[in-house]
């Protein structure tokens, strides 16, 4: 199902000027110089979508020097239907996401509506990074699919808090009657949240492996393993085995908040022994994966948003990853990019449709 972007209107927001814009439901690319505003361009997108930042989750630091709130609308068109979509934030009031003057009563009943995936240079800490931002990479993907996930999500790391601060603050034994109710409530959403990711991961691997030969011309072998605690066992046997561990570091040691996914290639870690290149490659197909994912799980195209990921590669290899993500995503596609020649020189031999935006102080030129 076609999902695009048709216009997108600004106020406020980060170091951008106001203005309205008007996008090709193909490609479009801003082109500038750093810190002209390509990146936080992307992100307004980014936020239609998601209803939070990709860059900066504190919507205080996002709304512009002196001014005391942002607006950021945005119209998506989806097959015949319309959406008018407006994502405000005030120093004064309360953050609301609104679709075609309707609000919503929370921001996950909106999460999904319209699936975004992003790629930027900072992800490569996916590849070479702790384990959180790989927990978030999974939960952020399949989130947009999966209302029950999200649900699931946000109950675990509520009681997973509670009983924290329990050890946290505990001066005596334990009381265990509340123990095995904060293990029983993390038993009931974590085993939906390991199905869950388990599956995200089967699905994601096949397109992976393909997607790296492809985009990377070399021949290794590349996978990932899920490490996940309850791969060894039954979760609540796993809480109750540890809980005397717990009660001593004050902290809640095993479950699905300790979730890893371990790269691999030619069997050695991707973090310790792959190229710069290499690692680029590995997480170019590990998202671009993430986007065969969502369209084939919410039935629709992801807007795909690229921030600078042709940096260091040559013409070539900038090609053929156009060429690519025409063939894997086939859906909008919004880029930045510091070199105008570049992107100029690609769309005149990718015919594609598309519109190149020029950016300078946060404007478009």
């Amino acid at each position: 199902m076609a999902l695009y972007l048709h216009k997108l209107s600004i106020l406020n927001y980060k170091n951008l000027q106001p203005q309205e814009l008007e996008f090709s439901e193909g490609f479009n690319c801003f082109t500038g110089k750093n810190g002209s505003g390509k990146t936080n361009l992307l992100d307004a997108v980014y936020m239609l979508g998601l209803t939070r930042s990709y860059f900066n989750h504190s919507d205080a630091d996002n709304v512009q020097h002196h001014e005391d709130f942002y607006r950021l609308c945005g119209t998506f068109h989806e097959a015949e239907n319309q959406y008018v979509t407006e994502v405000a934030y005030g120093k004064k009031q309360r953050k609301f996401v609104r679709v075609n003057d309707e609000k919503a009563k929370k921001f996950s009943d909106h999460i999904g509506r319209f699936p975004i995936l992003i790629i930027t240079p900072d992800d490569i800490h996916l590849v070479k990074g702790y384990s959180e931002g790989r927990r978030a990479m999974m939960d952020q993907v399949i989130c947009q699919t999966d209302r029950f996930y999200l649900e699931a999500l946000g109950h675990y790391q509520k009681v997973l808090k509670q009983r924290n601060q329990y050890l946290k603050n505990l001066e005596a034994n334990a009381d265990e009657d509340l123990m095995d109710s904060y293990d029983l409530q993390l038993v009931n959403s974590g085993k939906l949240i390991y199905e869950k990711r388990s599956a995200f991961l089967e699905g994601i691997k096949a397109p992976f492996e393909a997607i790296y030969k492809a985009v990377s011309e070399d021949n290794e072998s590349v996978e990932f393993i899920y490490e996940s605690h309850l791969n060894d066992g039954d979760f609540i046997e796993i809480l109750k085995n540890s809980r005397q561990k717990d009660v001593i570091t004050r902290r809640t040691l095993y479950g699905l908040h300790k979730d890893d996914i371990r790269f691999e290639m030619n069997q050695y870690a991707v973090k310790k022994m792959a190229s710069q290149g290499q690692q680029k490659s590995f997480l170019i197909a590990l998202k671009l994966a993430c986007a065969e994912y969502l369209t084939k799980s919410s039935g629709k195209k992801p807007i795909l948003l690229l921030d600078d990921i042709f940096d260091k590669l040559d013409q070539n290899r900038v090609e053929a990853l156009v060429r690519f993500i025409l063939n894997v995503n086939a859906g909008q596609v919004f880029l930045s990019d510091t070199d105008y020649g570049r992107i100029k020189r690609i769309f005149e031999k990718v015919k594609v449709p598309h519109r190149i935006f020029e950016v300078s102080e946060g404007k478009i030129i």
